[in-house]
């Protein structure tokens, strides 16, 4: 079943809407249709696929090229819950970029989150404790506004950018993390508690300015940071 742009536009009566694996949300050239739920409400919830190819909406440097494809599903969208199930492997580029919603469930399938995927959004963030999340892209949760973000263990890579400009409670960044591009937390304001679990010491493939410019009120470092070669300003 194809959803084409517009499809359920202004159904602001909607309470249960669920998306099965059949539903299809792309054109033949796997681009996105626009503002298929624009200004829905209720809960929803997604079993079809919500990737796309967004490698194409890169730029040579790595970073989105806004003036292309920009994905608005969800556009201007209020669900009170977002519900990501089981048949979704991975989330792609820019699918709830500005989406205000109550709170998202991502499921344990997910793989990746794609470049920009909740590029200024707002919400509760969860996920679940048998999560396979392995890399968060650049720009995924840039600007996006949330509570608590627990980082599930799985997670090895995070993008530059990542959560640049975001902003919420506490920050848990998990102990298996292994690569944290460049401006990864810039600007990012967190009012609670920031604990950093994983190996800082392994400047290889985490870039020196990953937490440059950060606005972290506390922050709590329980992984090897002997040698640390990051920039913790002001922190260190």
């Amino acid at each position: 079943t194809v959803l084409n742009s517009y499809a359920f536009k202004g159904c602001s009566s909607l309470q249960s809407t669920t998306l099965n694996r059949s539903v299809i949300l792309t054109d033949s050239n796997g681009i996105p249709y626009e503002d298929i739920f624009e200004e829905c409400t209720g809960d929803i919830m997604i079993n079809c696929p919500i990737s796309n190819v967004d490698d194409g909406y890169l730029q040579n440097d790595g970073s989105p090229n806004f003036g292309y494809g920009t994905t608005n599903v969800f556009n201007n969208s209020k669900f009170n819950t977002i519900t990501i199930g089981q048949d979704v492997t991975k989330i792609g580029y820019g699918y709830f970029n500005y989406v205000d919603f109550g709170r998202i469930n991502i499921g344990d399938n997910v793989i990746e989150i794609g470049a920009s995927a909740f590029y200024g959004a707002s919400g509760d963030i969860s996920f679940t404790s048998n999560s396979k999340l392995n890399k968060i892209a650049v720009y995924a949760f840039s600007g996006c506004e949330f509570n608590d973000f627990i980082m599930p263990e799985s997670v090895t890579k995070i993008g530059w950018h990542a959560f640049s400009g975001s902003s919420g409670d506490n920050l848990i960044i998990g102990s298996k993390v292994t690569d944290i591009g460049a401006n990864a937390f810039c600007n990012a304001n967190m009012t609670g508690m920031v604990t950093i679990k994983c190996n800082l010491s392994n400047t290889a493939n985490i870039s020196e300015y990953a937490f440059e410019d950060h606005q972290f009120s506390s922050l709590r470092i329980i992984g090897n940071y002997e040698k640390i070669n990051v920039k913790m300003h002001p922190y260190a």
